[in-house]
């Protein structure tokens, strides 16, 4: 088993060898890796981190990974705490293991009590404790107009391409991922100096027909069609 971990592709969940799992668990298995374009890139990268990392905490323990044992769960857990995890990425971690269980049509481990309780335990105490959630710092127009009076006379074109991008990204609160899919022909340059961008593909909108009733084509700044322009010239 340690030696085919390492084959597992970037794209891939290593199927275990576990006389334990029966064929209709291992079919589940295999067939859920051939559907993985039914879940979002994010949601798949999450995933293989998640699995992976409790593939390896449970071959270095000498622990079967699979099916996940609750009582294992519960120990990994409290390890991942205790070496500085955030509460809020423990709890991303038990989901996708949950998921790995539910789509190979077992149990998840993540409804045992001991692990729900482990879960709220690893909440109290990070309270207790005075740790604090994370949040995400906010890009502000006052930043994004810092870095449009340092980059917009740049003769860099990657330079000219990030400033593009950022403007599109803060007038369309697009993710990056929306942002890597659109193309030069979604933005319209109107005659009356407008711009318009049709939004073909989002989250929620994977049709990529540009259904307008779920996302409108939105405005975009005068400062963004400067960069779009320079960006395209």
């Amino acid at each position: 088993m340690a030696d085919g971990l390492l084959l597992v592709g970037r794209d891939a969940v290593l199927i275990p060898d576990n006389s334990d799992l029966n064929e209709e668990v291992l079919r589940n298995l295999n067939a859920f890796i051939k559907d993985r374009e039914a879940f979002a890139d994010n949601t798949w990268l999450q995933f293989i981190i998640a699995v992976r990392l409790w593939c390896r905490w449970c071959l270095a323990k000498g622990h079967p990974y699979l099916p996940v044992d609750a009582d294992y769960l519960r120990d990994y857990l409290l390890e991942l705490h205790e070496n500085g995890l955030a509460p809020a990425t423990i709890r991303n971690y038990t989901a996708m293991l949950n998921l790995l269980h539910r789509q190979a049509g077992l149990i998840p481990a993540g409804d045992s009590q001991k692990v729900k309780r482990v879960l709220k335990k690893i909440h109290r105490v990070s309270i207790i404790n005075g740790e604090t959630e994370g949040q995400v710092i906010p890009f502000r127009i006052t930043d994004l107009n810092q870095i449009d009076a340092a980059w917009q006379a740049s003769d860099r074109l990657k330079e000219i391409r990030n400033l593009a991008f950022l403007f599109m990204a803060y007038n369309t609160l697009l993710r990056i991922f929306n942002l890597a899919r659109l193309k030069v022909n979604d933005l319209v340059f109107n005659r009356d100096g407008s711009v318009m961008l049709n939004i073909g593909y989002t989250k929620t909108l994977v049709n990529g027909q540009g259904d307008h009733q779920s996302a409108q084509p939105q405005s975009v700044s005068q400062s963004a069609k400067v960069a779009q322009r320079c960006w395209l010239d």
